[in-house]
Formats: C-alpha cells, structure tokens, sequence
C-alpha cells in the first residue's frame, strides 16, 4: 500500500497507517515541512525519500516505523525534531542518505530524543 504527498502535512496525517509501505511525493513538490507524527506508527514504512525543498522534519514524524530501511534526507533540511526517527529497527536500515556534505549536516538543529 502506498501514499501520495504533494504539498502539505498535517500532523498525524498518516500515522497508524498500519499497511502503508511506501510514500511517493509529486513531481516538483513544495512541500516544507512533515509535521509532528506524521508517519507515526506506519509499521510498514519501508523508504522514505524526502523532497528537495523540505526545511523540517517534525517531532517524531517516523516515530515506531519499525521496517523502514531507506532513508533520504535532502540538504534543505534545517530542523529535525524530538524522536523523529525514534524506536527504528536500526538493524532493518540499510541505506541512509543526507545529500548535504558533513558540515552541512552538523549545521542541522536536531533535538535530543527523548527517554
């Protein structure tokens, strides 16, 4: 089961979403921020690639997304909230991208996971 995101999330938007497996977001996407939780709980979530043009990646917005074994994250990334990526089956990810280089991505305010 899939998804598609063009412009905007809301928070919780997807979470719980217990089958959903991938996310595609529109070609040229202006979307600029995911919310807080808003993949929460998508069991299922195996790769995420997020947009050029995202700024933040709310407060445990992947939080419990226990198969997720890709991610992409784009240099336009500035923030990265509480938990975002928090109770991920670290074993399961087997390709982690930032597109940005080193300095760049230590230019990044992420918040400390909780608990």
């Amino acid at each position: 089961m899939g998804g598609f995101v063009n412009e905007n999330t809301y928070d919780r938007v997807f979470s719980g979403c217990g089958n959903l497996e991938t996310v595609t977001f529109g070609e040229g996407s202006k979307l600029k921020e995911i919310n807080d939780e808003t993949f929460m709980n998508c069991y299922k979530l195996k790769t995420i690639s997020i947009p050029n043009g995202v700024t933040k990646i709310g407060t445990q917005a992947f939080y419990q997304c226990w198969a997720l074994e890709s991610i992409y994250i784009p240099k336009s990334v500035t923030y990265i909230g509480t938990s975002a990526f928090a109770h991920i089956a670290s074993k399961v990810i087997a390709d982690c991208y930032y597109e940005g280089t080193e300095e760049e991505w230590g230019n990044i305010t992420i918040m400390e996971t909780e608990g």
